[in-house]
């Protein structure tokens, strides 16, 4: 028995209409749209996104040891997605291209 507000919506909703079977298995799965782990690395991009429009800020304006510390994270949160379970293709995308938008940052530093 799950505790918490969301195991009560999540019925709440799969019970208030007659889903298709793939949205239902979808809403019920492990990283499904009820966890964590499907809406930390939509929340995550934003901070790639906001990375990559920094390349318009002059290179002596960039803070290494910010860039360092966003590419490190990336890339051994990368290594660590693929040993978790439920894995999450989008957590391993995002905390790539976190690594890969701290080091092209570095790079121009």
């Amino acid at each position: 028995m799950a505790f918490g507000i969301v195991p009560k919506l999540r019925d709440r909703i799969l019970n208030s209409y007659n889903w298709h079977p793939w949205i239902r298995k979808r809403m019920l799965a492990d990283n499904g749209w009820f966890t964590v782990f499907h809406w930390c690395p939509w929340f995550k991009w934003a901070i790639v996104i906001a990375n990559f429009n920094d390349m318009t800020i002059p290179a002596q304006n960039i803070s290494a040891p910010q860039q360092v510390a966003v590419s490190l994270t990336g890339f051994v949160w990368s290594r660590y997605v693929t040993q978790i379970y439920p894995f999450s293709a989008n957590l391993l995308a995002v905390n790539f291209f976190m690594g890969v938008s701290g080091l092209v940052q570095i790079i121009r530093k």
